[in-house]
């Protein structure tokens, strides 16, 4: 896919007016044209009443693929009336172990003398495309991922 180029975004204050008054959102769409022409779509929102939920869908000519678990265990208790299963309600605790293994990736790499996996590099694209985002929501015309310094 290449590195992220161009950003389309909007957004609005819909469930949490009290955000308007520190310029957030609780709603947005983002749009990424990739290098290579390749689209992504990312939808946030806060209004996940139902827990913690995050995931990734691939969709491509020879199939689609599914990554993301709403709920916390297997278990599905299914009645008469209803289908009803746990769901993750917190993003501190759907990612503990990861924010743990991370931390423990970045001690390991000092105490090695080696580079983390996670770099300062892939930190800064990252944040590149979320000003490129913010940017763009905020006058409404696509932002070019390289305009961000």
């Amino acid at each position: 896919m290449g590195e992220a180029k161009t950003v389309h975004a909007v957004g609005g204050t819909l469930a949490y007016p009290e955000l308007k008054t520190v310029g957030d959102l609780d709603n947005a769409v983002v749009s990424i044209v990739f290098a290579d022409g390749r689209l992504g779509v990312v939808d946030l929102s806060r209004n996940g009443i139902y827990g913690y939920d995050i995931s990734t869908e691939l969709l491509g000519t020879a199939g689609a693929l599914r990554i993301g678990y709403l709920r916390e265990t297997p278990l599905l208790v299914m009645t008469a009336n209803s289908v009803a299963h746990d769901t993750v309600p917190y993003f501190m605790e759907r990612f503990a172990g990861a924010y743990t293994a991370q931390l423990q990736d970045f001690a390991d790499a000092v105490l090695a003398g080696r580079a983390p996996s996670i770099t300062i590099d892939d930190g800064m694209a990252v944040m590149r495309i979320a000003i490129a985002a913010t940017r763009a929501c905020q006058s409404g015309q696509p932002v070019e991922v390289a305009s961000v310094g």
